[in-house]
């Protein structure tokens, strides 16, 4: 059984380490996506951002609760990227995991994630399950949260 928390933290969701080019990644189409997926979503690209000059995609996208989420989706080299949601809970973070699975990539084993809790204790990327609820989605990323140490 999963012990929930309301412990928020950065999740990142990528392509699979060993193909950072699965998903065909533009942030057009992801600006697209996002509008479409979440009505009221706003998007706004940005230029060159931090030292390696990625491009980017500034969010905010609008829960079913009421919730907003902001994220950052960056764009190092062509046809590869990385979507962030920042200060999110694991529920919350699963609602735009598995909008991105379903609507989004090209197939639905092509996600991997990550969040700056688990970075700061050293583990790596793990995949989000290719099926299953944003329910169901919600509780694996609370338990990489759990066994973190959060």
């Amino acid at each position: 059984m999963t012990t929930w928390t309301d412990r928020r933290t950065t999740f990142a969701f990528t392509p699979p380490s060993d193909d950072a080019t699965a998903w065909a990644f533009e942030l057009r189409s992801l600006a697209a996506h996002l509008e479409r997926e979440f009505p009221g979503a706003w998007t706004k690209p940005e230029q060159q951002l931090g030292p390696g000059h990625a491009n980017g995609l500034s969010f905010e996208i609008q829960l079913s609760d009421g919730t907003w989420l902001r994220g950052l989706a960056t764009q190092m080299r062509a046809n590869s990227g990385a979507v962030s949601v920042m200060d999110a809970t694991a529920r919350e973070a699963a609602v735009l995991a598995v909008s991105l699975r379903d609507n989004f990539v090209p197939a639905s084993d092509l996600i991997e994630f990550y969040s700056d809790l688990g970075v700061e204790v050293g583990r790596g990327p793990d995949p989000l399950p290719a099926q299953g609820s944003v329910e169901e989605v919600a509780a694996v990323l609370q338990e990489h949260l759990n066994t973190v140490g959060v």
